[in-house]
């Protein structure tokens, strides 16, 4: 026989449970393996993840479908504006999760940016920058 603070419990237990799997995910990219502050060794393997979106090719065309640019030494490309392509600006249209780039020794800005299928950036909300030493 289950005593009336035990139903309570498991009641609270199951909504909440229920609650928190309802709940969509607010959309993020970032990345996996480095934070803001590392001092690391060249080459650089780099992991990306996103949440809130789906990973999808150059090309692929949806509301929240996207790839990863890594851009270097620079911030976050405005909502709506394509991603150049070029040394500071890594394109990763065949939905990679990861890479690796070589860097000479100093301080770099990596921006982790997503981008629909005809690289149009999908703006601040949709990045993360942070500072890493090269040693």
């Amino acid at each position: 026989m289950q005593t009336p603070t035990l139903k309570l419990l498991t009641l609270f237990i199951v909504f909440f449970g229920l609650y928190g799997c309802s709940q969509e995910k607010q959309p993020g990219l970032f990345f996996k393996n480095v934070k803001d502050g590392d001092v690391l060794s060249s080459p650089i393997n780099l992991e990306f993840g996103v949440e809130g979106f789906e990973l999808a090719p150059s090309g692929s065309i949806g509301e929240r479908v996207g790839h990863h640019h890594l851009l270097v030494n620079c911030d976050s490309i405005m909502n709506g504006l394509v991603i150049p392509r070029d040394v500071n600006h890594i394109d990763f249209g065949n939905s990679e999760t990861q890479g690796t780039i070589e860097l000479e020794a100093g301080s770099y800005l990596l921006t982790l940016q997503f981008a629909d299928g005809t690289h149009r950036s999908f703006g601040e909300k949709m990045s993360e920058s942070g500072e890493i030493t090269v040693k």
